[in-house]
């Protein structure tokens, strides 16, 4: 009896591993070899956007095709592997088929394309073994940056993405005193009027580079300063402080004043005086006021403050 259960175990045992090894030789044989397989493509360089043409034929393993059977394209990742693809094309009954490359890929050498084809609701795949090479166009920039300066700053510029590796910036009267992935420092030249800040994508296969220029108007120190907002010109310059204010009104200028008057919100002058350093407020009630001043060019300025 014991013999006999022995025997019937090495039976099952047997017919276990028989299967195991038909469903591992079907398994293999439908990814390896495939019912179709990817025969030629147009090209192994494309640009994003560009028509990749995959031509079709059967493979080791032919099956009839179904009535609509369906062929897929498929685009690996970046690194050529099929843990996340992408599909770029479809047909029915067709040995060609006309793919688009998606803009959105990221340029690499290692992409691969794999055809996936439905015969009698099993899936079959086969994987073109030469590896496409996606470029993309070269860069357009944008560069932000002051293009109103003092000669002898230091401004900073930026670029709207980061600096491909081969981009190269250029500065005319001024000197790169720091870079990063997005970004530089210029120092400006002395004596000089008009500079410049530029970069270039370098030329590619998908296109010629495009220059990304910002050109830059360079003044004088003694006809500048600088301040948190930019570039501030002497002959344009007015400074009031305090403000909120008290009993006196400093001005600050770097041109000759005329006149200058103190409003209400309707309009009405309530002070009126020829200096150009302080005014003086204490007979004024608490309340928003206007100052008024009139440059020798008769140029008006006009300015809000808070009588406290």
């Amino acid at each position: 009896m014991h013999i006999k259960k022995t025997y019937l175990l090495f039976i099952l045992f047997s017919v276990f591993l028989n299967l195991c090894v038909l469903n591992t030789t079907y398994s293999q044989s439908k990814e390896i070899q495939g019912t179709y397989i990817i025969s030629k493509v147009s090209t192994h360089q494309l640009c994003l956007g560009e028509e990749l043409v995959a031509y079709i034929e059967k493979g080791d393993n032919p099956k009839p095709p179904a009535p609509g059977a369906l062929i897929i394209i498929q685009i690996s990742n970046k690194d050529g592997n099929f843990d996340s693809f992408t599909n770029i094309g479809n047909s029915i009954n067709s040995f060609t088929i006309s793919c688009r490359i998606p803009f959105w890929l990221e340029p690499s050498n290692q992409y691969k394309i794999r055809m996936r084809s439905e015969i009698d609701a099993e899936d079959y795949f086969y994987v073109y073994p030469e590896p496409i090479n996606i470029q993309a166009p070269p860069l357009i920039y944008t560069i932000t940056g002051k293009t109103n300066v003092c000669e002898a700053s230091s401004e900073i510029y930026q670029i709207d993405i980061n600096k491909e590796k081969n981009a190269i910036w250029k500065v005319i009267n001024g000197i790169i005193s720091d870079s990063s992935a997005n970004s530089i420092t210029v120092k400006w030249n002395t004596n000089v009027k008009l500079g410049a800040v530029s970069i270039q994508s370098p030329s590619n296969s998908c296109g010629e580079a495009e220059l990304t220029k910002l050109d830059v108007k360079i003044n004088t120190i003694s006809s500048c300063i600088t301040s948190e907002e930019g570039v501030i010109l002497r002959s344009n310059l007015i400074s009031i402080h305090p403000n909120p204010a008290s009993d006196i009104l400093y001005i600050s200028t770097y041109f000759e004043i005329k006149k200058s008057s103190i409003k209400n919100c309707n309009g009405q002058v309530l002070i009126e005086t020829h200096s150009r350093d302080a005014i003086d407020l204490k007979h004024l009630s608490k309340g928003l006021y206007f100052l008024e001043v009139e440059g020798v060019n008769d140029q008006l300025k006009f300015y809000k403050f808070i009588k406290e």
